[in-house]
């Protein structure tokens, strides 16, 4: 249990409802109120006002973000009622929303959460998303519950979507901006944004923007003699052209994202890696070995996407086409367990080189303008191949013994789906929704490996494994609306792909050649409300969600392995509540909470019969309860000068890092206070900022590599960091 009760829970949500009675007097006491900024998104397809839709939507305006200093996407955690972003090492992030989760990794595998870049799918592995700056973003959606229909593919718990502003034919501008912080115990570092904007002609424009990061680190490894050794260096480029017909909109749009982290390892205990601290067993006076190099990740990627959006007047084709390109090379440091896995210490490590490829296509087909009928149809194409190479190295001088050994893994995934959704309005007030989206997903995987004692394998090429799997997921929502509240109900469905376990051959007898899909039923209720003549809105949700075959990570026996395989039934129940509030012209408040129960239904069995995951456990990786606050102000100051200043206070509840719910892999809850200050001329800014204020020492993901064993790795929660950033703007 949290030290949260559901009492007091219970207590802060309906505090938040009481304090909205007062609100309608206030404002009118006070005069005319103060409206809301209406942020439009097009998480339907189709541009709409995101209050006035019937889905359980969190919306921010680049401008918004760029005031509270939310600078890349696990910024957007503690804005977003039930979403959870977790780092699983630096540069990558494991996404939940409303406790769905992928628990498990894989080459082959997808996200329960989708990611879109415009009209772009991100790919990247199971449960890990990319860590992309979101500078010059117009806006970004996070949509709560199964986005099947639409999203297709890696949406079953919903789909985070960073809309890019586009160039812009009508004028030439930019802006630049540069900053400098310092984080408690470890080094400086300096970051480098931009924008620039060009009309080519009446019809034509250029866009290019820009953010580079050179991060120091605050994680000492004393055994190498090295400090501060968590680096991270990193560069997001896109570069965007546009026409603009008569009826023709044509995007064309080139992003690139590169990151280099000098550890990436975690932590021993705080600012520390330092694994000859720690006994094999409590008690034995046997340490682990200490580590004979950093930990290390290079990473990049390239995506190239046109988009044609063509409008025949009373409806549009779109058609979207992109391609992704990934390179990588990690490099992982594994002596620390050679006292156990060989009994005497020595020298382990892996390189892991490699790529991905992969070509999407959507074609789309849409009425245009908010008819009493809408409708939308379209189809999806995804091709990709997966292509590493993991080299290890084993040196034990005890034993005189040194193995280089390679294994190469090789996958092959084609998906299509066909996909379509109506909206029928029966009057001003009813309406019903209804969608559906089938889907078929073929794979194939086989891997080339060399001689080794350690794994147990003979040169040559394994045999081909495939699998294929297909679904149809449906939609309905009904809802009832007027100018100011919307309420509906929504039954929708949500599917992932299940894959290959590439150690089944190893194994037979324990695991699994292929994983099957696992599938979720998602049952919701929603509330939306205009308060206060357009000053308040307050949004609340509840469901529930029945989680059929679960994937779930887990490992081989003799703990040197890891595997996915299905495992029965698991169910999340919660709610959310949103209030934003416009306060008087210079304060704005907003307010989120949510809470669920997302756990294990049966007992998850090994092949020999042991419980590994007992019924009730909790998700990996989701709290029970978090709730978040922020209140921003602007107001004048001399001159042309405005100043401004934000406050942002998230709290998170406990979580566990593995679906056993282990005690040594438990994060404990935290609290988080962030600020920002600043005064702005309009074309010159500055801005003072702080993180973690108060300096916590919480960790957000704990694990042993290779074994289950008391060497725990941890990802704590950056130190307390202040910076400043100039900015120069031509608007």
């Amino acid at each position: 249990m949290s030290n949260k009760t559901p009492i007091f829970r219970l207590q802060t949500a309906a505090s938040v409802v009481a304090l909205m009675g007062s609100l309608q007097s206030a404002q009118a006491a006070e005069g005319a109120p103060v409206l809301l900024e209406e942020v439009i998104v097009t998480a339907q397809k189709r541009e709409q006002s995101a209050q006035d839709i019937p889905v359980s939507i969190f919306a921010i305006t680049g401008q918004t973000m760029e005031e509270r200093g939310v600078l890349a996407l696990e910024d957007l955690r503690d804005q977003t009622a039930g979403l959870e972003l977790v780092s699983t090492s630096p540069g990558k992030l494991s996404a939940a929303i409303r406790g769905v989760t992928s628990s498990d990794s894989s080459l082959d595998g997808t996200g329960a959460v989708g990611y879109y870049v415009d009209e772009v799918p991100i790919s990247s592995y199971a449960g890990s998303l990319p860590e992309v700056a979101m500078w010059d973003a117009q806006h970004v959606e996070v949509l709560r519950g199964p986005q099947g229909t639409l999203f297709g593919e890696g949406s079953m718990a919903g789909t985070i979507r960073v809309i890019s502003n586009k160039p812009d034919t009508t004028a030439t501008y930019g802006r630049i901006s540069t900053q400098y912080q310092s984080v408690d115990g470890g080094e400086g570092g300096w970051g480098l944004k931009g924008v620039a904007n060009l009309p080519l002609s009446e019809q034509w424009a250029a866009r290019l923007s820009f953010t580079h990061q050179d991060l120091g680190g605050w994680v000492d490894a004393p055994e190498l003699n090295k400090s501060d050794t968590n680096t991270n260096e990193s560069l997001d480029a896109r570069l965007g052209l546009r026409y603009e017909g008569e009826r023709a909109t044509v995007d064309l749009a080139y992003l690139h994202h590169s990151i280099e982290l000098g550890n990436t390892w975690g932590q021993t205990s705080p600012s520390r890696v330092e694994p000859s601290s720690v006994e094999v067993q409590p008690g034995s006076g046997i340490y682990f070995s200490p580590i004979r190099e950093l930990s290390t990740l290079d990473d990049e990627y390239d995506i190239y996407n046109i988009t044609v959006n063509y409008d025949f007047g009373e409806f549009s084709l779109v058609s979207a086409s992109s391609y992704f390109d990934q390179d990588s090379e990690e490099q992982s440091d594994l002596s620390p367990n050679d006292i156990v896995f060989f009994g005497v210490p020595g020298v382990a490590r892996s390189t892991e080189t490699g790529g991905a490829e992969e070509f999407t296509q959507e074609l789309r087909l849409q009425s245009n303008g908010d008819q009493r009928l809408d409708w939308l149809v379209g189809g999806f194409y995804k091709t990709s191949e997966r292509e590493f190479s993991d080299a290890f190295y084993f040196s034990i001088p005890a034993w005189g013994f040194e193995e280089y050994t390679t294994l190469q893994p090789f996958i092959e995934r084609e998906v299509w789906a066909l996909f379509a959704e109506i909206d029928y309005a029966f009057d001003d007030n009813w309406s019903l929704q209804l969608g559906g989206r089938y889907y078929e997903d073929d794979i194939e995987r086989y891997s080339i490996d060399d001689d080794s004692v350690v794994f147990g394998t003979v040169a040559g090429r394994s045999a081909t494994v495939s699998g294929s799997s297909d679904h149809f997921s449906p939609k309905m929502t009904l809802t009832w609306q007027n100018d100011d509240l919307v309420f509906y109900a929504t039954v929708a469905n949500g599917f992932r792909s299940g894959g290959i376990n590439e150690i089944s051959s190893l194994y037979p007898q324990e695991v699994p050649d292929l994983v099957g899909p696992e599938e979720l039923w998602a049952y919701e209720l929603g509330a939306k409300s205009s308060l206060a003549d357009g000053a308040v809105t307050l949004n609340a949700y509840v469901y529930h969600n029945s989680w059929d075959d679960i994937i779930l990570g887990l490992t081989t026996s003799d703990a040197l392995y890891a595997f996915r395989d299905n495992a029965g039934k698991a169910e999340s129940t919660g709610g959310e509540v949103e209030l934003t509030w416009a306060i008087n012209e210079v304060w704005r408040w907003s307010v989120n909470s949510a809470y669920v129960e997302s756990e294990i239904k049966d007992d998850v069995y090994d092949s020999f019969g042991g419980v590994v995951v007992q019924s009730g456990a909790a998700i990996a990786n989701v709290p029970e309860f978090t709730a978040g606050t922020t209140l921003d102000a602007r107001w004048p100051l001399v001159k042309n000068w405005e100043g401004s200043a934000v406050v942002t206070y998230a709290y998170r509840d406990k979580t566990y890092s593995d679906s056993p719910n282990t005690p040594r892999y438990q994060n404990d809850a935290y609290n988080m206070v962030n600020f920002r200050l600043g005064a702005d001329r309009g074309d010159w800014a500055v801005f003072l900022y702080g993180r973690n204020l108060f300096n916590e020492e919480a960790t957000t993901q704990r694990w042993s590599p290779g074994f289950d064993s008391q060497l725990v790795y941890s990802n704590y929660i950056q130190p307390r960091t202040l910076g400043v950033e100039l900015q120069y703007n031509t608007f």
